[in-house]
């Protein structure tokens, strides 16, 4: 998980939209504004813009945690969807991913109505 992380990395997109599209491909979430929020609240006080690779396994440990699951069944989950996501912004000159129903800014999480 770290060489995926740290390709992502690379890429710019450590941040929280860059981790809400890795976690949806990986078939983590959903993508429902319940699921991102969630999510959200397992970085807090971290800075969005630019997540660390402690930060990221701190938040995947919790949510690990927090769903009943082992941090080994995260890890496997999200390498089974990091080349997706390498391949997405490999192919993409948008700075935005879309999806049916959100819009996130891969620079920053541009869905407001997610904060408390």
């Amino acid at each position: 998980m770290d060489a995926a992380f740290n390709e992502l990395k690379a890429t710019g997109h450590n941040n929280f939209g860059g981790i809400i599209k890795w976690m949806k491909e990986s078939k983590l979430i959903d993508g429902n504004p319940e699921s991102i929020k969630s999510i959200k609240a397992l970085f807090a006080g971290q800075n969005l813009k630019n997540i660390g690779p402690d930060e990221f396994k701190n938040a995947m440990s919790k949510f690990a945690a927090s769903n009943g699951i082992s941090f080994d069944q995260i890890s496997q989950k999200l390498m089974s969807g990091a080349k997706i996501v390498a391949n997405f912004y490999q192919g993409s000159q948008s700075e935005d991913y879309h999806d049916d129903d959100h819009e996130y800014d891969l620079e920053y999480d541009a869905q407001d109505d997610y904060d408390d």
